[in-house]
């Protein structure tokens, strides 16, 4: 299953921009933030709208990693685990990690939960793919 990016707008918060499976996924996990703890799912949903975004935000959460440890990551663009444990040279795909992030939050193919990892346990292959597959995981 593919993970895609999705713009969720809330009546008088504004828009955030979301990583999820599905549709029904994304607005589960804006309504799961504190913001709406105080309101009904059936509430939340009469005061959202939600489209899917084939691109990701232009601050694509990875600047603080890109600053710090001298890597490159990019939404869409296929790794390799190189850290310790069972994961241990199984790929992925780069998902949007959301505004700001230390690490690099990555689907393995074969999961269905993407996975923080530190920015140096990976190894990064060529540049992102081109539209329409950036954000979903491969």
């Amino acid at each position: 299953m593919g993970w895609n990016l999705y713009d969720v707008s809330v009546q008088g918060y504004g828009t955030e921009v979301i990583t999820a499976p599905s549709r029904g996924k994304a607005l589960a996990a804006a309504w799961r933030s504190d913001a709406f703890s105080h309101i009904s799912f059936g509430a939340f949903l009469r005061i959202t709208s939600l489209r899917r975004r084939e691109v990701p935000p232009t601050d694509d959460g990875y600047g603080y990693v890109r600053q710090r440890y001298e890597v490159d990551p990019q939404v869409g663009q296929r790794v390799t685990y190189t850290g310790c444990g069972s994961s241990q040279g199984q790929a992925g795909t780069i998902l949007y990690p959301g505004k700001c992030t230390a690490h690099v939050l990555v689907l393995i193919d074969g999961r269905e939960h993407p996975v923080g990892v530190h920015p140096t346990d990976l190894a990064y292959s060529a540049p992102a793919p081109s539209l329409p597959s950036i954000g979903r995981a491969g």
